[in-house]
């Protein structure tokens, strides 16, 4: 449950992509995933990037301070 929580939390910031955006991918698996945690993925991210959460446990909290 508290996967679900976090991934809904995680997409009201996403913003729709652009021409520019970035689509930046969270899960555990290395050969198509950017990233291990949602968080470096809202660390990296920049105003209109998608993030996507593969499916996996994540850390329960993220901070969203963009």
């Amino acid at each position: 449950m508290i996967a679900r929580i976090v991934i809904g939390a995680v997409s009201a910031f996403a913003l729709s992509p652009s021409s520019q955006a970035e689509v930046h991918r969270v899960g555990h698996d290395a050969q198509i995933h950017q990233f291990t945690s949602i968080q470096a993925a809202l660390d990296a991210s920049q105003d209109g990037d998608l993030i996507r959460v593969g499916p996996g446990d994540f850390e329960p909290f993220v901070l969203v301070n963009k």
